[in-house]
Formats: C-alpha cells, sequence, structure tokens
C-alpha cells in the first residue's frame, strides 16, 4: 500500500495478508501512482509516480534495483507474466517495453493520440493493452510492434483477467463491457 504521507517520506507498507500484518515498509520518496508486484520474484516490486523515472524495488531491502529512464512522466507500469520485460505508459504518447534487468528499451509502441495512462499484460503474455486520455484502448501484439485492435472508452478500463485474456472498460454511462482477445487470422471488436 502507497500512503500519502509527505512527512514521513511517502511510505509503502507491504502486508502479507495470511499472516494479516505489515512484513515491511520503505520511504519511496514521492507518491506512488501505480506498483506492481514481479510474478516470479515477488520481493520485486515496480512503481510510478508521475515522474520520469519508473523504479523497479528490492521491498525487502527498499533499495532501488533498476531505473527505467523516460522522456516525459508515466503513470501506467505493468510486469509480463514471466517478470523479466516491463510496460510503461509514457506521456510523450508512446508504450514501452523495457528489460527488466538491464534497463534497456526493447520496444517503442506507436498510435496514441493521448497519454497512454494504464497498460497490462495479458496472463499469458501475448497481449497487451493500453487505455489511453485519446478516449482508446489498443490491444497490441508487443513483440510483434502492433496494435491488432483498437476500441474508444469512455473513461476507465480494468486490467486484464489473471486466468485469461479479458478485460473490461467503461463503455457508456453506469456500463461496463468486457472485451476479450484471442488469436486468429483476424481482428475484431
Amino acid at each position: 500500500v502507497a500512503y500519502d504521507l509527505p512527512d514521513e517520506n511517502y511510505p509503502v507498507r507491504i502486508f502479507d495478508l495470511a499472516l494479516k500484518k505489515q512484513v515491511a515498509s520503505f520511504a519511496h520518496g514521492s507518491l506512488v501512482n501505480d506498483l506492481r508486484f514481479q510474478p516470479k520474484k515477488p520481493e520485486r516490486l515496480l512503481t510510478s509516480d508521475g515522474t520520469r523515472v519508473v523504479r523497479i524495488w528490492d521491498w525487502e531491502t527498499g533499495q532501488v534495483v533498476q531505473r527505467l529512464n523516460h522522456p516525459d512522466w508515466v503513470l501506467g507500469v505493468d510486469w509480463h507474466p514471466e517478470g523479466e520485460v516491463v510496460a510503461t505508459g509514457c506521456a510523450d504518447y508512446k508504450v514501452r517495453l523495457w528489460e527488466a534487468g538491464t534497463g534497456a528499451e526493447l520496444v517503442k509502441l506507436e498510435g496514441h493520440e493521448g497519454v497512454p495512462v494504464q497498460v497490462s499484460f495479458s496472463s499469458g503474455g501475448d497481449f497487451l493493452f493500453s487505455r489511453g486520455w485519446d478516449g482508446v484502448v489498443r490491444v497490441w501484439q508487443p513483440f510483434a510492434r502492433h496494435t491488432s485492435v483498437t476500441h474508444p472508452t469512455f473513461g476507465f478500463s480494468y486490467p486484464f483477467s489473471r486466468s485469461g485474456n479479458q478485460f473490461g472498460i467503461s463503455s457508456g454511462l453506469g456500463k461496463v463491457g468486457v472485451l476479450e482477445a484471442a488469436d486468429g487470422l483476424g481482428f475484431r471488436v
């Protein structure tokens, strides 16, 4: 949990839900916007805070182990299910893929006409969705570097499910739609 406590240097506190207690805490230094545990090494934590730097932490020690420097600010972040690649949405309207271990930029995905503020990998990692302030959700085949589908959205979106290729979008006032990404010869909404 990230806390808006400037007097405590914006702490992040880690809780063990089975034990029902806090197991670690560290000073982040700024208010966290998004945080994600690494799927294969849960002691690694990915954070964004609306600045140009996305950080990967070892939350057990409270130390930054990698910095991903961007040309503009970042909000949305996510781990590929294998844990070696990170996706980020940057205010330069691009979605980037990074090698987590080295901090090397692997892929730059272009197409949004507004800031991509949310990114999410599918459970198998074959698809990546991004939601931008341009009112569009894009479903990417990220390593092929192209968009499979674009779809308008009227607000928030909800990450890919942990067990499949479905995700949710706002589809109008008081309405939520569920979309599913699937392999095939063509793509449709």
